[in-house]
């Protein structure tokens, strides 16, 4: 017997057996299925394909599955919850089939079916708590509302810094001609320009973020501010889901992931010093376990 975790979430499909112990039997990882994107007879085709190389993988079959556990996108769990069992019914699965959001797979991965809250760092900013088998989400509202402490509002911060360095009303920045680099320009100057033109991809904001990093890595002092205010940013909304995530005698569990924190160490640290200075007794940890093993975790419980 075995457990299945299924990531439906992104652009790959992740997929991931656990023994009766918990210890892998085999992973794999293939073509999308979320149906948010796609129809769903592609969706099925691409699920029925993945599981059976899986099966082959680890020499298991549908018949053997004591429990599967699919991950999706917070906002198609209810919506497509239906039609995502009916597929697993119809490749063969007898066993019992949970559909969960992604950030409950994420949290499980690293703290199982404790109570704890969860804040997801890239392009937007998302926090998710899970209590007494109740789950509240929060954040995620875009980058024109923000939270503070995305890849994004990182972005913009840093082009802040730029202008405001180039017409004499902030200090030199060594952003300044790295993002220069970065857009394929010539001069600085150019920049305003380039980020105003129709078409201009807003990820490129976002992904400016990793020049930060390199900035405040050499000592660059406007790099490192920004980088401060991420993180206390980022702590401000991990105090408020710790806050509601609490449960009496027990130790809450905040988990950290996204890029923003697991790409930037001098982020993350910062932020778990700030969330701690609050609350002591806080463990905040690193989602560094894949959603697909939370998911098989829960196909187990």
């Amino acid at each position: 017997m075995y457990y299945l975790g299924i990531d439906g979430h992104g652009r790959y499909t992740k997929l991931l057996a656990l023994d009766e112990n918990l210890k892998v039997l085999g992973r794999h990882s293939g073509a999308p299925s979320d149906l948010r994107l796609q129809p769903a007879a592609s969706v099925a085709h691409n699920i029925t394909a993945l599981v059976r190389e899986l099966g082959r993988l680890t020499n298991t079959g549908a018949k053997d599955c004591g429990g599967l556990c699919f991950a999706a996108p917070a906002a198609s769990v209810k919506t497509h919850e239906a039609a995502l069992v009916k597929m697993f019914k119809n490749i063969g699965f007898t066993c019992g089939i949970k559909v969960v959001s992604v950030e409950r797979a994420a949290l499980a991965a690293k703290i199982g079916v404790s109570p704890g809250a969860l804040i997801l760092a890239g392009e937007d900013v998302s926090g998710y708590i899970w209590r007494a088998d109740s789950e509240v989400f929060a954040g995620g509202y875009g980058r024109l509302i923000e939270t503070g402490g995305s890849a994004y509002s990182i972005g913009i911060q840093a082009l802040r810094h730029v202008v405001m360095s180039l017409d004499g009303r902030g200090e030199a920045t060594n952003l300044t001609a790295m993002i220069t680099k970065e857009l394929g320009l010539k001069e600085p100057d150019e920049i305003i320009a380039a980020i105003n033109q129709p078409g201009f991809e807003i990820r490129k904001v976002a992904e400016i973020a990793r020049l930060v990093n390199q900035a405040a890595q050499a000592g660059d002092n406007a790099a490192l501010g920004i980088e401060a205010q991420a993180a206390k940013d980022l702590a401000l909304f991990g105090a408020s889901l710790v806050a509601k995530a609490q449960v009496k005698g027990e130790r809450t569990n905040l988990v950290m992931g996204g890029a923003v924190v697991l790409l930037n160490e001098n982020v993350a640290r910062q932020t778990s010093a700030n969330l701690r200075s609050k609350f002591p007794d806080v463990q905040v940890l690193l989602a560094d376990e894949k959603a697909e093993l939370g998911a098989a975790m829960l196909a187990k419980q």
